[in-house]
């Protein structure tokens, strides 16, 4: 951390507990990402077992700011102008998205990857250690399932996601989404607004934004 001061390199940690955005305050961060259950990809938890640790994006903002007094990015299960507004308003000064823009033509995603979080089982999500060796949010299908049957033996991260991806390889090559592993978007009617990242505007945030009494907090600091 003294290094990444030194070179003024910003450095934020990832929150998924009050504890959790505690401690990387202390441990002198600049921001920090409070991440919701509802976050696709790995949970971030380093305090408690992932398991322990699954708090609710609307739930989890407020308590960390009230508790830190570094900014606080609101991520998870954020995907339109709403939950941009929504996250201002109890407290975060940005939001962090990320499967959202994995729909769009240009993310480098799979195509098969990209039918699957616009097809009618997008909203099915449910978290595994099945896909990697660690605890994460994908979308349920049979590759899942069969993961996380009881008595199947899962490998550490990362040998675990070594092996997943072969055969994920393999399933989008035959076109085989319920046997590809694939991060969710929790909200999948997001989607069909969204083909490619140009069209990604969520106009009515900076209106709604300027009113929201964070905004005046901040205009206060500013004139200070």
């Amino acid at each position: 951390m003294d290094e990444c001061r030194t070179n003024r390199i910003v450095t934020i940690g990832t929150a998924t507990t009050p504890d959790e955005a505690a401690a990387l305050q202390e441990a002198g961060v600049d921001a920090i990402a409070a991440s919701g259950f509802e976050a696709g990809g790995h949970r971030g938890s380093f305090l408690r077992a992932a398991e322990d640790s699954l708090t609710g994006t609307l739930s989890l903002v407020p308590q960390v700011v009230d508790l830190v007094d570094v900014p606080v990015i609101a991520a998870g299960g954020i995907g339109d102008a709403r939950g941009v507004i929504a996250a201002l308003a109890l407290g975060a000064e940005a939001v962090q998205m990320g499967t959202v823009f994995l729909a769009c033509e240009e993310s480098g995603a799979s195509r098969l990857h990209r039918q699957a979080l616009r097809g009618g089982k997008a909203g099915h999500t449910a978290l595994t250690k099945g896909f990697t060796g660690r605890l994460a949010r994908g979308i349920h299908n049979r590759l899942m399932e069969e993961l996380n049957r009881e008595g199947v033996e899962v490998l550490p991260y990362p040998l675990q996601r070594g092996l997943v991806r072969n055969l994920s390889v393999a399933a989008e090559l035959a076109g085989r989404s319920d046997l590809a592993r694939t991060r969710p978007l929790f909200w999948r009617h997001w989607l069909r607004k969204f083909p490619k990242s140009r069209r990604l505007s969520f106009s009515g945030v900076q209106p709604a934004a300027k009113k929201h009494p964070n905004s005046q907090i901040r205009r206060k600091r500013e004139q200070k």
